[in-house]
C-alpha cells in the first residue's frame, strides 16, 4: 500500500494542475512525503500524521492510516485529471470570482469547476470557456426551480456525461464525478431555492 502511494502520488506530480492554490501543492508534495518519512505501521498504523488540509470533493475518507492516505490521493488524482481539462487561466479567474483570497485558502478547486461546466453544458454552451453571467444564473435558478431532485439529479448527471465526452473524461474520474452529482443536486437545489446560485457558480459581473 505504501508502494502505491508513492506511485499515486508521483503520477499526480508528473501532470500537476498548476494553482497559485497553496493548500493543492503542500500538500500532494509535502504532506504526503510528510506522511511517508512519519508512519510506522507496525506501532500505530492507524496514524495519518499529516493533517490534510486540502478537502476533497467526495468529502474526507472515514479510513485511518495508509487506507486514507491511498483513498486520499486516488480522490485527489480524479480531481486533477477533472482539473487538467481546463485553461489554467479559466480555471483561475473562476476561482477569483468565487474568492479574491483562494489562492491562501483550504477550498475545493474541482467544485465550483465541475458545477459551472455542467451549468454551461445544459444551457448548449461550450462548458470550456467557464464564463457564467449573472442572466445565466437566472436562467439557470428559473429552471432548477422548475425540477423534481430527481429531474435535477438526471439533468446533471446528462450534462456530466456529455461534457465527459467532449473533454476526453472516462474511467475513474468520471466515475468519481458521477459518486458527487447526487451531493452536488442537493446543494443546487437548496441554493436555487434560496436564490445565492452565485455562491456554487461563480459569474463575471455584469
Amino acid at each position: 500500500m505504501l508502494a502505491e502511494i508513492r506511485r499515486t502520488q508521483k503520477h499526480i506530480l508528473s501532470r500537476l494542475f498548476p494553482t497559485p492554490n497553496v493548500f493543492w501543492r503542500e500538500t500532494i508534495k509535502d504532506g504526503i512525503d510528510g506522511f511517508l518519512r512519519l508512519y510506522r505501521p507496525r506501532f500505530d498504523a492507524r496514524e495519518i500524521h499529516i493533517t490534510a488540509d486540502y478537502p476533497v470533493l467526495a468529502g474526507r475518507p472515514r479510513l485511518y492510516g495508509a487506507e486514507f492516505i491511498l483513498q486520499y490521493l486516488q480522490c485527489i488524482s480524479s480531481e486533477n485529471r477533472l482539473l487538467n481539462a481546463f485553461d489554467p487561466a479559466a480555471v483561475d479567474r473562476l476561482l477569483s470570482r468565487a474568492s479574491r483570497s483562494y489562492a491562501e485558502t483550504p477550498v475545493n478547486l474541482a467544485e465550483p469547476v465541475l458545477l459551472t461546466a455542467l451549468a454551461l453544458t445544459i444551457l448548449g454552451r461550450s462548458p470550456m470557456s467557464l464564463d457564467l453571467s449573472g442572466a445565466d444564473l437566472r436562467a439557470l435558478r428559473g429552471l432548477f426551480l422548475s425540477m423534481t431532485p430527481d429531474g435535477l439529479r438526471r439533468r446533471l448527471s446528462w450534462a456530466l456525461m456529455s461534457f465527459a465526452g467532449k473533454a476526453g473524461i472516462s474511467g475513474t474520474p468520471l466515475q468519481y464525478a458521477l459518486f458527487s452529482i447526487t451531493r452536488l443536486s442537493d446543494s443546487v437545489a437548496s441554493a436555487a431555492r434560496e436564490d445565492v446560485l452565485g455562491a456554487l457558480f461563480p459569474c463575471r459581473m455584469e
